[in-house]
């Protein structure tokens, strides 16, 4: 494609990420407490479940505090859980 075709970043096939709020928390960084919403996205591909995120996002400054992506097994690579969490703010 040209540069600025963005075409080929369209799925093919149906995809849905519904989104769920499902509570308010609070996360200690960097030795002060934010309350942040705990928000799941199941992202499934052509009906089928491709995988799960968990943010805790505080909603004030829009930041993720913390991402918690399940991954299933696919293609031969075991299913698997990557975590990214806040530690200090600057």
């Amino acid at each position: 494609g040209q540069p600025g075709d963005y075409a080929n970043l369209i799925p093919t096939t149906p995809a849905t990420a519904p989104i769920k709020i499902m509570s308010r928390e609070t996360i200690n960084v960097g030795g002060c407490d934010f309350p942040v919403f705990k928000i799941e996205t199941r992202l499934s591909i052509d009906g089928k479940n491709a995988n799960q995120v968990v943010k805790y996002l505080h909603a004030a400054s829009m930041l993720t505090f913390r991402t918690i992506i399940e991954v299933p097994t696919v293609a031969n690579q075991p299913a698997r859980t990557i975590e990214y969490v806040a530690t200090e703010l600057d």
